[in-house]
């Protein structure tokens, strides 16, 4: 790896430290039943507010329930997710016109 490699290597790490956790996937709300006899929200046809996140692992839908204490770190992985997915496609480029031995 010359300098210039080297260079481009530590700007991408740091740049990818500095986005903390990323996910790849979707939240989305929607309203349960609690199955609960007596229950007045479900009774009511409101249901209770949940959010669930969804995503793939190896090709398979996952989803997975979260809770209202985890929805902001979702919310903030998600974000850097497609912060990552974003500086991705742009440090590809800018590692092939090095490559090529081109500035960049």
């Amino acid at each position: 790896m010359n300098a210039a490699e080297r260079q481009f290597h530590e700007e991408w790490v740091a740049e990818v430290e500095a986005l903390g956790p990323a996910i790849k996937g979707s939240l989305t709300q929607f309203r349960r039943r609690c199955g609960k006899r007596g229950c007045k929200k479900c009774a009511s046809g409101e249901g209770h507010l949940t959010w669930q996140l969804s995503y793939y692992v190896g090709g398979v839908h996952k989803n997975c329930h979260v809770g209202p204490g985890q929805l902001e770190a979702v919310r903030r992985a998600l974000a850097n997710g497609k912060a990552l997915e974003q500086a991705m496609s742009a440090n590809g480029f800018k590692l092939v016109k090095l490559l090529k031995g081109k500035e960049v």
